[in-house]
């Protein structure tokens, strides 16, 4: 048995980490920028984004379909018999079911297909575990409730951020909450539940407070 690992750019993995291991491959997302197209950390960096975002409509979109069938074929070609596939959270994006999709239209090789329920560093975290576990022979079937103790037993991913426009813009939260907590300083403590959405797990009057309470 040979695994590749295949996630999305959701996982913000360095290039320098996925460059050191052979058997990751990560497919962008898109990033659309006052409607032109990217491929986010190939064609656009996340400090272009963050320039971005005040004087121009950033919005972000699923990986392009033909990018994951050639690193499929890439994949096959290199020898592997299986893939393990490790997406960001289905209740925050249709990445995951995008995947899905695609992956029903591919032979030849088995395919695990898990959805971690969460994000960026969370993510991250389970793709170096996973990749550690392919490293000393676990088997992906072996390897998928591994990766459920992990993200629901073992692990809090939270995080807190100093404005609350961009959440607001993306419709992430309600226009009424977005407004009263910039007046406020409201500053929220935010995870992802085990159905894979935002909740807020507290609240602090000013990052400061925000960061002690996290």
């Amino acid at each position: 048995m040979k695994t590749a690992i295949i996630t999305d750019s959701a996982a913000n993995l360095l290039p320098t980490y996925i460059q050191k291991h052979k058997n990751l491959f990560v497919i962008p997302l898109m990033i659309l920028v006052d409607g032109k197209s990217f491929r986010d950390q190939i064609e656009i960096s996340a400090t272009e984004v963050y320039e971005k975002l005040d004087h121009a409509k950033v919005t972000s979109s699923l990986p392009n379909p033909e990018d994951l069938y050639q690193v499929v074929d890439q994949i096959k070609k290199e020898g592997f018999t299986d893939i393990l596939a490790i997406n960001l959270s289905s209740g925050l994006s249709g990445t995951f079911n995008a995947f899905r999709l695609a992956f029903q239209e591919v032979e030849g090789i088995n395919i695990t297909h898990y959805d971690s329920k969460t994000l960026g560093g969370a993510l991250g975290y389970m793709i170096e575990y996973a990749l550690m576990l392919v490293s000393i022979g676990t088997t992906p079937a072996e390897i998928i409730p591994l990766l459920d103790k992990c993200r629901y037993e073992d692990s809090l991913a939270i995080y807190t951020i100093n404005t609350l426009k961009y959440l607001r813009r993306g419709g992430r939260i309600g226009f009424v909450e977005g407004t009263i907590g910039d007046i406020l300083h409201v500053k929220p403590v935010i995870t992802v539940n085990n159905e894979g959405v935002y909740i807020t797990l507290s609240k602090g009057f000013g990052l400061n407070r925000s960061l002690i309470t996290m």
